[in-house]
Protein backbone atom coordinates (compact mmCIF):
# COMPACT_ATOMS: atom_id res chain seq x y z
CA UNK A 1 0.00 0.00 0.00
CA UNK A 2 1.38 3.35 -0.91
CA UNK A 3 2.16 6.43 1.34
CA UNK A 4 -0.49 9.56 0.72
CA UNK A 5 2.28 11.59 0.50
CA UNK A 6 5.93 11.71 1.43
CA UNK A 7 7.76 15.48 2.25
CA UNK A 8 10.91 15.81 0.32
CA UNK A 9 13.61 18.66 1.67
CA UNK A 10 16.72 18.92 -0.36
CA UNK A 11 19.51 19.74 1.85
CA UNK A 12 22.08 22.24 -0.06
CA UNK A 13 25.56 23.58 0.99
CA UNK A 14 27.18 22.24 4.22
CA UNK A 15 25.21 24.57 6.53
CA UNK A 16 21.53 25.65 6.71
CA UNK A 17 20.49 29.52 7.14
CA UNK A 18 18.70 31.11 9.44
CA UNK A 19 15.55 31.32 6.82
CA UNK A 20 16.21 27.70 6.35
CA UNK A 21 15.83 26.68 10.23
CA UNK A 22 12.69 28.34 11.00
CA UNK A 23 11.38 26.71 7.58
CA UNK A 24 12.26 23.16 8.50
CA UNK A 25 11.42 23.70 12.23
CA UNK A 26 7.67 24.75 10.59
CA UNK A 27 7.57 22.17 8.49
CA UNK A 28 8.58 19.72 11.67
CA UNK A 29 5.97 21.06 13.89
CA UNK A 30 2.69 20.86 11.40
CA UNK A 31 4.25 17.97 9.02
CA UNK A 32 5.86 15.26 11.17
CA UNK A 33 2.86 13.14 10.96
CA UNK A 34 4.19 12.27 7.34
CA UNK A 35 7.09 10.68 6.31
CA UNK A 36 10.05 13.08 5.92
CA UNK A 37 12.49 12.24 3.49
CA UNK A 38 15.74 14.77 3.27
CA UNK A 39 17.44 14.58 -0.55
CA UNK A 40 21.14 15.84 -0.84
CA UNK A 41 24.35 15.21 -2.38
CA UNK A 42 26.85 12.28 -1.14
CA UNK A 43 29.02 14.82 0.29
CA UNK A 44 26.41 17.24 2.04
CA UNK A 45 27.81 18.27 5.20
CA UNK A 46 24.62 19.54 7.22
CA UNK A 47 22.42 16.27 7.36
CA UNK A 48 23.43 16.41 10.86
CA UNK A 49 22.46 19.80 11.78
CA UNK A 50 19.03 18.97 9.69
CA UNK A 51 17.79 15.70 11.40
CA UNK A 52 18.70 17.58 15.32
CA UNK A 53 15.67 20.03 13.80
CA UNK A 54 13.75 17.20 12.07
CA UNK A 55 14.85 14.04 14.21
CA UNK A 56 12.12 11.24 12.31
CA UNK A 57 13.22 12.41 9.04
CA UNK A 58 14.94 9.92 6.92
CA UNK A 59 17.86 10.71 3.96
CA UNK A 60 18.12 9.72 0.36
CA UNK A 61 21.94 11.00 -1.30
CA UNK A 62 21.82 11.72 -5.10
CA UNK A 63 24.80 12.26 -7.47
CA UNK A 64 26.67 15.49 -6.13
CA UNK A 65 26.40 16.90 -9.56
CA UNK A 66 22.81 17.45 -8.88
CA UNK A 67 23.52 19.82 -5.92
CA UNK A 68 26.29 21.33 -7.50
CA UNK A 69 24.09 24.53 -8.76
CA UNK A 70 20.14 25.08 -9.48
CA UNK A 71 20.38 24.35 -13.21
CA UNK A 72 21.36 20.33 -12.22
CA UNK A 73 19.34 20.57 -9.35
CA UNK A 74 16.44 21.60 -11.93
CA UNK A 75 17.64 18.16 -14.06
CA UNK A 76 17.25 16.44 -11.25
CA UNK A 77 13.34 17.52 -10.30
CA UNK A 78 12.23 16.22 -14.58
CA UNK A 79 14.61 13.41 -13.66
CA UNK A 80 12.36 9.49 -14.45
CA UNK A 81 15.27 8.93 -11.49
CA UNK A 82 13.68 10.81 -8.65
CA UNK A 83 9.92 9.50 -9.82
CA UNK A 84 11.20 6.21 -9.90
CA UNK A 85 13.36 6.72 -6.49
CA UNK A 86 10.00 7.69 -4.85
CA UNK A 87 7.10 5.58 -6.38
CA UNK A 88 6.16 4.59 -3.56
CA UNK A 89 4.22 7.66 -2.44
CA UNK A 90 1.23 8.83 -4.15
CA UNK A 91 2.02 12.27 -3.82
CA UNK A 92 5.32 14.38 -2.87
CA UNK A 93 5.42 17.67 -1.00
CA UNK A 94 8.94 19.15 -2.10
CA UNK A 95 10.03 21.74 0.39
CA UNK A 96 12.64 23.80 -0.74
CA UNK A 97 12.72 25.58 3.40
CA UNK A 98 12.00 29.11 1.15
CA UNK A 99 8.43 28.86 2.80
CA UNK A 100 7.15 28.35 6.55
CA UNK A 101 4.22 25.86 6.78
CA UNK A 102 1.28 27.82 8.40
CA UNK A 103 -0.72 24.38 9.49
CA UNK A 104 -1.19 20.42 8.88
CA UNK A 105 -3.61 20.79 5.27
CA UNK A 106 -1.17 18.56 3.88
CA UNK A 107 -4.20 15.63 3.52
CA UNK A 108 -6.69 18.11 2.29
CA UNK A 109 -4.68 19.05 -0.31
CA UNK A 110 -3.94 15.37 -1.51
CA UNK A 111 -7.79 14.68 -1.51
CA UNK A 112 -8.31 17.33 -3.72
CA UNK A 113 -7.02 15.04 -6.51
CA UNK A 114 -4.60 17.38 -8.65
CA UNK A 115 -1.43 16.39 -10.20
CA UNK A 116 0.31 19.66 -9.32
CA UNK A 117 -0.06 22.41 -7.03
CA UNK A 118 1.91 25.41 -7.33
CA UNK A 119 1.48 28.79 -5.98
CA UNK A 120 -0.05 31.47 -8.46
CA UNK A 121 2.45 34.50 -9.13
CA UNK A 122 0.52 37.78 -8.79
CA UNK A 123 2.04 39.88 -12.05
CA UNK A 124 0.62 36.79 -14.22
CA UNK A 125 -2.84 37.45 -13.04
CA UNK A 126 -2.59 40.86 -14.92
CA UNK A 127 -2.25 39.57 -18.55
CA UNK A 128 -3.42 41.02 -21.08
CA UNK A 129 -5.06 38.85 -24.27
CA UNK A 130 -1.70 39.95 -26.41
CA UNK A 131 0.47 38.81 -23.68
CA UNK A 132 -1.69 34.99 -23.34
CA UNK A 133 -1.09 34.69 -26.75
CA UNK A 134 2.71 35.39 -26.68
CA UNK A 135 3.14 32.97 -23.91
CA UNK A 136 1.66 30.29 -26.07
CA UNK A 137 3.66 30.75 -29.43
CA UNK A 138 6.68 31.65 -27.82
CA UNK A 139 7.01 30.77 -24.82
CA UNK A 140 11.16 31.12 -24.09
CA UNK A 141 10.84 34.83 -25.71
CA UNK A 142 7.83 35.69 -23.52
CA UNK A 143 9.71 34.72 -20.12
CA UNK A 144 12.74 36.25 -21.27
CA UNK A 145 11.33 39.49 -20.90
CA UNK A 146 9.90 38.45 -17.62
CA UNK A 147 12.73 38.99 -14.82
CA UNK A 148 9.46 39.64 -12.48
CA UNK A 149 7.72 36.68 -13.34
CA UNK A 150 11.27 34.38 -12.95
CA UNK A 151 12.34 35.80 -10.03
CA UNK A 152 8.50 35.24 -8.01
CA UNK A 153 8.46 31.59 -9.19
CA UNK A 154 12.12 31.37 -7.86
CA UNK A 155 10.46 32.31 -4.41
CA UNK A 156 7.46 30.37 -4.67
CA UNK A 157 8.82 27.41 -6.79
CA UNK A 158 10.28 26.01 -3.33
CA UNK A 159 7.04 24.52 -2.40
CA UNK A 160 4.90 22.05 -4.28
CA UNK A 161 2.75 19.24 -4.58
CA UNK A 162 3.54 16.18 -7.32
CA UNK A 163 1.02 13.22 -8.03
CA UNK A 164 4.05 10.92 -8.53
CA UNK A 165 2.61 8.81 -11.28
CA UNK A 166 1.84 11.73 -13.19
CA UNK A 167 4.80 13.54 -13.34
CA UNK A 168 7.31 10.25 -13.83
CA UNK A 169 5.43 10.01 -17.25
CA UNK A 170 5.40 13.54 -18.32
CA UNK A 171 8.95 13.59 -17.89
CA UNK A 172 9.37 10.40 -19.54
CA UNK A 173 7.32 11.13 -22.33
CA UNK A 174 8.29 15.10 -23.01
CA UNK A 175 12.04 14.31 -22.87
CA UNK A 176 12.61 16.41 -26.04
CA UNK A 177 10.67 19.81 -24.47
CA UNK A 178 12.42 18.84 -21.05
CA UNK A 179 15.72 19.38 -23.43
CA UNK A 180 14.39 22.58 -25.05
CA UNK A 181 13.71 24.31 -21.66
CA UNK A 182 16.91 23.37 -20.06
CA UNK A 183 18.96 24.72 -23.35
CA UNK A 184 17.86 28.11 -21.79
CA UNK A 185 19.68 28.13 -19.20
CA UNK A 186 17.68 32.12 -17.36
CA UNK A 187 14.42 29.63 -17.02
CA UNK A 188 15.92 26.06 -16.32
CA UNK A 189 17.12 27.62 -12.80
CA UNK A 190 13.79 26.56 -11.70
CA UNK A 191 11.60 23.64 -12.98
CA UNK A 192 8.71 25.41 -11.56
CA UNK A 193 8.49 27.24 -14.85
CA UNK A 194 8.85 24.27 -16.64
CA UNK A 195 5.78 22.81 -15.34
CA UNK A 196 3.78 26.24 -15.07
CA UNK A 197 4.43 27.61 -18.72
CA UNK A 198 5.51 24.32 -20.72
CA UNK A 199 3.20 21.49 -20.15
CA UNK A 200 -0.22 23.00 -20.69
CA UNK A 201 0.78 24.80 -22.81
CA UNK A 202 -1.30 23.30 -25.99
CA UNK A 203 -3.41 20.89 -24.07
CA UNK A 204 -3.86 20.00 -20.30
CA UNK A 205 -1.48 17.42 -19.33
CA UNK A 206 -1.60 18.23 -16.00
CA UNK A 207 -5.25 18.64 -13.51
CA UNK A 208 -3.64 22.12 -11.28
CA UNK A 209 -6.30 24.32 -8.96
CA UNK A 210 -7.26 28.04 -10.28
CA UNK A 211 -5.66 30.81 -8.90
CA UNK A 212 -7.89 31.26 -5.92
CA UNK A 213 -7.12 27.68 -4.91
CA UNK A 214 -3.11 28.02 -5.78
CA UNK A 215 -3.38 31.26 -3.17
CA UNK A 216 -4.94 29.23 -0.37
CA UNK A 217 -1.88 26.70 -0.84
CA UNK A 218 1.06 29.34 -0.72
CA UNK A 219 1.62 33.22 -1.12
CA UNK A 220 3.95 35.84 -1.42
CA UNK A 221 3.15 38.12 1.55
CA UNK A 222 5.46 41.52 2.53
CA UNK A 223 6.04 41.62 6.75
CA UNK A 224 3.14 43.74 7.27
CA UNK A 225 0.48 40.91 5.53
CA UNK A 226 2.28 38.84 7.76
CA UNK A 227 1.52 40.31 10.72
CA UNK A 228 -2.11 40.87 9.60
CA UNK A 229 -3.57 37.80 7.40
CA UNK A 230 -6.46 36.06 9.17
CA UNK A 231 -7.43 33.65 6.21
CA UNK A 232 -3.13 31.76 6.65
CA UNK A 233 -2.49 30.00 3.55
CA UNK A 234 -1.38 26.37 4.00
CA UNK A 235 1.93 27.78 3.43
CA UNK A 236 3.84 31.74 3.30
CA UNK A 237 7.08 32.67 1.45
CA UNK A 238 8.50 36.50 2.32
CA UNK A 239 7.99 38.29 -1.42
CA UNK A 240 11.23 40.25 -1.52
CA UNK A 241 10.09 42.93 -3.55
CA UNK A 242 7.15 44.58 -1.53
Amino acid sequence: MKEQVTVLIPLFGNNLSEYEIASLRSCNEHLNSFPITFIKAESNQCLEQAQELCPSADFVSFDDRYFSNQFNYTKLLLSENLYAQFGWSKYLLINELKAEINKNELSYWCRQGFDFVQGAVPCDQQETIQDKLFKRLNTSNYLYTKDKTLTSFEELGGLSLRLVERCWKIVKNNKRTINSFLSNRKEAINDSIFWEYYINRWWPQLNVPNEIARSRFIQLLNSLEIQEIRNEPFAQAPNKHL
